[in-house]
């Protein structure tokens, strides 16, 4: 078998592993100071709870989503905010949300643009700035 013919796993699809995994993150990003159950992530993302426990694991295991503590049975997780890759994704969001053509046709450009603005640091992040 070719590698090419090889299933390909990059780091977007470790993030995002499903539809789910997105808006199970977009949530938290937007809720970042508290922490949730199952249930209330289940009903504040639109998703089931089936859904939910079939999910966290999965962010919890790249480590941006932990488990803080526990009241009674329920377990409550909240977004690991001490993590870099949770700053650089919720400066990317951001940015991204407020491009005049977010919700219109994409051009390359306003991309090009917006990533160009996100620090990087420890070139975390590349632009190619080849049209």
């Amino acid at each position: 078998m070719s590698q090419e013919s090889e299933s390909y796993s990059g780091i977007l699809t470790k993030i995002f592993p499903t539809p789910a995994s997105p808006r199970i993150l977009d949530f938290f990003l937007d809720h970042r100071d508290l922490d949730y159950s199952i249930s209330e992530i289940a009903e504040k993302s639109s998703l089931s709870i089936r859904t939910i426990v079939r999910e966290l694991p999965k962010l919890e295991s790249v480590g941006l989503i932990s488990r803080n503590r526990k009241i009674g049975k329920a377990v409550l997780f909240r977004l690991n905010t001490e993590l870099k890759a949770i700053e650089l994704l919720s400066e990317f969001t951001l940015r991204i949300s407020q491009l005049p053509s977010f919700h219109e046709p994409q051009r390359k450009q306003d991309y090009q643009v917006i990533m160009e603005e996100i620090p990087t640091g420890n070139s975390i992040l590349t632009v190619d700035n080849k049209n």
